[in-house]
């Protein structure tokens, strides 16, 4: 049985990846039509502005019988931060995309929380219908404290050339020695060019208070998932206490 089956038989959403062209974008250049054949239906991805990677717009991609979709977080936004209301109030289509086991790319709903979340899940495959073949694989990247200075934490997270502009680095803190449950800062952000071309990003928290802190951080393309990063640990201390200085001045 095909991911394709299987998904469906599970009540799993599914989707294959085209671009805005309508050409599959796992290589083998499958049309819509094909693609359509094969039992499934053809999906672009779009921004929060609904724009696609190479510019074409809503309004052309839809003049091409092209679906498109935003994708959003197990958390109900964009990677932008564009919530489910701003993506309907412009009339885009968005989805959570899960893996085949029903659970959210880069987190970890499930279907049930999706749902009642009031998020649509779907999983998205290649032009054969499976979801191994969706996407490359991602290499996670690797983290490295750069500087703790009062409450604010610098790091920098080093890439490979899995990943690329428009892939989003998902940063997570935690009080050092949790299971990642409870988390003091969860965001992300989407890799600008200059930062896929020097493969490094660089970001920066301000923590509340003074502890031990974990850090960890992942990529995803909206397909495929990078495995977590190593985990980086240290210490915010307390900011001292101004303490006022004295002069004696001589007679």
């Amino acid at each position: 049985m095909s991911d394709k089956d299987d998904l469906r038989a599970r009540g799993i959403q599914c989707f294959s990846l085209v671009d805005e062209l309508g050409v599959s974008t796992d290589g083998t250049l499958a049309s819509l039509t094909t693609i359509r054949s094969r039992g499934m239906e053809p999906i672009c991805e779009v921004n929060s502005s609904g724009v696609a990677s190479s510019g074409s717009t809503l309004a052309q991609m839809r003049a091409r019988a092209i679906r498109v979709y935003c994708p959003v977080t197990e958390n109900a936004v964009t990677a932008d931060a564009v919530s489910l209301a701003t993506l309907r109030s412009r009339g885009i289509y968005y989805i959570c995309p899960v893996d085949v086991n029903g659970i959210a790319v880069g987190g970890t709903a499930t279907l049930a929380q999706l749902a009642a979340k009031g998020i649509q899940p779907a999983c998205l495959l290649d032009s054969l219908g499976s979801a191994s073949g969706s996407s490359p694989s991602i290499s996670a990247p690797v983290l490295s404290v750069v500087s703790v200075v009062g409450f604010d934490v610098t790091l920098q997270a080093d890439v490979d050339d899995t990943v690329g502009a428009g892939d989003t680095l998902r940063r997570q803190f935690q009080v050092a020695g949790g299971d990642w449950s409870s988390l003091v800062s969860d965001t992300s952000h989407v890799i600008t060019p200059p930062e896929d071309a020097a493969n490094e990003v660089d970001y920066g928290t301000t923590l509340g208070a003074p502890a031990a802190y974990e850090a960890r951080a992942n990529v995803t393309d909206g397909v495929v998932t990078s495995n977590w990063s190593n985990t980086v640990s240290f210490t915010v201390a307390a900011t001292p206490t101004n303490v006022p200085t004295f002069y004696i001045l001589g007679f």
